[in-house]
């Protein structure tokens, strides 16, 4: 069920709210419920935080989101990835149609023909 937002300062720059029932659902879902710039501001900002050890959360909602992007995180870093270094390019996130068969992805080659994204 999707609530609506109530005013509070910009989320990109402020961070998710507390008191808004939207940025809440998108707290608990950030990878289906935010669009890619908005991940990327909680990636930055998880990095800062969890590995950098620099500042903090500014909301209860933004470290709910982060949570789910800590994981990943700790799974990069696992594996030698350092998540401080990695760069998530929004545009690149978005959905596009296959030129070849029309299926909506975001991959490096479409999952149904496997033809590469131009």
């Amino acid at each position: 069920m999707s609530t609506t937002h109530t005013p509070h300062p910009d989320s990109l720059e402020h961070g998710l709210s507390d008191d808004c029932p939207r940025c809440s659902e998108h707290a608990n879902d950030p990878f289906a419920q935010l669009d890619p710039a908005h991940v990327e501001a909680l990636w930055r900002k998880m990095a800062a935080v969890e590995f950098e050890h620099h500042g903090m959360y500014r909301s209860h909602a933004e470290a709910r989101a982060c949570r789910h992007l800590y994981g990943l995180g700790c799974f990069l870093q696992r594996i030698g990835i350092d998540p401080r270094a990695v760069q998530l390019d929004p545009p690149a996130l978005i959905d596009t149609p296959c030129v070849e068969c029309g299926t909506l992805h975001h991959a490096a080659r479409c999952p149904r023909c496997a033809t590469r994204r131009r």
